[in-house]
């Protein structure tokens, strides 16, 4: 665990769990207290682009890495009344594969969970500085 400077915290670990980690979804989904915790619809950085629980699994080839992996990634943000902020991301790395490939699943059965807790101060002021305005959808 991670202690940020904006008041947050930080903590990634990994999970044995074949893709698409539906047992390990819904263990993150469930952590959280439906009666403080509500679901993001939206990105909380960027309106209108759909989170992933909306939105469901994404891939991206990462060529800042070598070689090039493909990455499939689930993201998903929860708010609480005061606004403060938790966000899960759980992410599969696999060899590159040929264009065309992205639907394919990956190449490894290791998920790295990344969870971030922010304030509400700390999600004003990062909001802010990624100029996302308006109310965050539930």
């Amino acid at each position: 665990m991670q202690k940020r400077t904006d008041g947050g915290v930080e903590l990634s670990y990994r999970v044995l769990e074949q893709f698409p980690a539906d047992s390990l979804l819904s263990e993150l989904k469930a952590a959280l207290p439906a009666e403080r915790w509500r679901p993001l619809t939206e990105n909380w950085l960027n309106p209108g682009t759909s989170s992933g629980d909306a939105r469901g699994w994404t891939s991206f080839f990462d060529t800042t890495k070598t070689p090039p992996k493909l990455v499939h990634v689930w993201s998903g943000g929860w708010q609480d009344s005061q606004g403060n902020l938790v966000e899960y991301a759980v992410t599969y790395e696999s060899r590159e594969r040929p264009a065309g490939s992205w639907s394919a699943p990956p190449d490894d059965s290791a998920a790295m969970v990344t969870a971030l807790a922010l304030p509400t101060a700390a999600v004003e002021r990062l909001r802010r500085a990624a100029g996302a305005t308006g109310r965050q959808a539930f």
